[in-house]
C-alpha cells in the first residue's frame, strides 16, 4: 500500500508501509501530521489513522495478538493511486502584508509622478474616473510580474509565489483574470470603506470556509519560498517609506482644500503646538 504525507502545502510521497513507519519511529513524522492513501476520503492526521495509531502509543506484541498485527501489516495491494490535492495553506497575513506593500508603493510612485510632473492633485481626486484610470497601470504590471514572475514585489518579499493548479506559472490571461478579481473582491477598487469591507468579507470567507475568493475556484495556491532577513529588511524599510511619502502626499491635498481662513487656524495651531519647543532650544 502507499501513502502521501502533506507536509508545508506540499506532497510527500508515494511511501510504502514500513518507510512511513521507519519515519515514525525516528521521530520525523509527528501524530498531527496529515497523510492520505487509497482507503481514505480526505487528508487525515496519521496519528488518527488506525493503522499508524500504534505507532504512537507503542503496541505490545503478544502470543494472543501477534495474528492479527501481522495481518495488518500484510494488507498491501500496491495500487498506483492518485491522492486529493493537498488542504492548501493560506497564508493570510503575508498575504495581507505583501498586497498593502504592493498598492502602498503604487500610491507613492503615482504621488511622487504628479508631484514631479506638477499637477493638479486636488483636481485629480476630485475627478470621479479617477479612481478606475488609477487602477489601469496596477493591472497591467501585476498581470505581467504574475506571468513572467510568478509573484509581485511585495509578495516575493514576504516569501511567496502564485501558482495555478499544475504548480505552473499563470498564463497572461489567468494572470489578468486574478488581478481583476483581487481589485475587486479584495481591494474594492481602492475606494475607502468599500475597501474595508471587501478585507473584511475576504478575511470571513478564508477564516470560517478556507475559501480565497479570488484563488480557490481557480485552483491558484499560494506557495511559500524562503525567508530571509534582507528581504524582510527591505519590506519594513519599504513600507516605512511609502507611509510617510504618502501621508506627506494627503498632507499636501488636505492642505491644497484649506480655505484661507483653515490655513491661517491651522498656522495657528501649529505654531501654539511647537512653541513649547522652540522655549525649550532657545534656554
Amino acid at each position: 500500500m502507499e501513502f502521501w504525507l502533506s507536509k508545508e502545502g506540499e506532497k510527500d510521497g508515494p511511501i510504502l508501509d514500513f518507510e512511513l513507519r521507519s519515519r515514525i519511529r525516528a521521530g520525523e513524522v509527528e501524530k498531527d501530521q496529515k497523510v492520505w492513501y487509497s482507503d481514505l476520503d480526505e487528508w487525515t492526521p496519521i496519528g488518527e489513522v488506525e493503522l499508524f495509531a500504534n505507532e504512537f502509543t507503542p503496541q505490545v506484541v503478544t502470543d494472543e495478538n501477534v495474528g492479527e498485527y501481522l495481518e495488518k501489516l500484510e494488507q498491501e495491494d500496491h495500487q498506483t493511486v492518485t491522492p486529493p490535492p493537498v488542504p492548501a495553506e493560506l497564508h493570510l497575513w503575508r498575504r495581507f502584508g505583501g498586497r498593502w506593500f504592493d498598492y502602498l508603493v503604487y500610491l507613492m510612485i503615482f504621488f511622487l509622478l504628479v508631484l514631479g510632473l506638477d499637477l493638479d492633485l486636488l483636481a485629480l481626486w476630485e475627478n470621479p474616473y479617477f479612481a478606475f484610470v488609477f487602477i489601469l497601470p496596477w493591472l497591467f504590471l501585476e498581470t505581467v510580474a504574475l506571468h513572467y514572475w510568478g509573484t509581485t514585489p511585495g509578495k516575493w518579499l514576504v516569501g511567496l509565489k502564485v501558482r495555478g493548479p499544475e504548480g505552473n506559472k499563470l498564463s497572461p490571461g489567468a494572470s489578468f483574470l486574478r488581478t481583476m478579481r483581487v481589485m475587486i473582491l479584495g481591494m474594492g477598487f481602492g475606494q475607502v470603506f468599500l475597501r474595508e469591507v471587501c478585507h473584511l468579507v475576504a478575511l470571513w470567507f478564508a477564516v470560517k470556509k478556507r475559501i480565497v475568493m479570488w484563488d480557490t475556484a481557480a485552483g491558484i495556491r499560494l506557495v511559500r519560498t524562503h525567508d530571509s532577513t534582507p528581504r524582510w529588511t527591505a519590506f519594513g524599510l519599504g513600507l516605512l517609506l511609502a507611509l510617510l511619502v504618502n501621508a506627506g502626499s494627503m498632507f499636501t491635498l488636505s492642505y491644497e482644500n484649506m480655505s484661507p481662513q483653515e490655513r491661517e487656524e491651522f498656522h495657528r495651531d501649529l505654531d501654539q503646538a511647537l512653541a513649547p519647543l522652540q522655549e525649550m532650544q532657545s534656554r
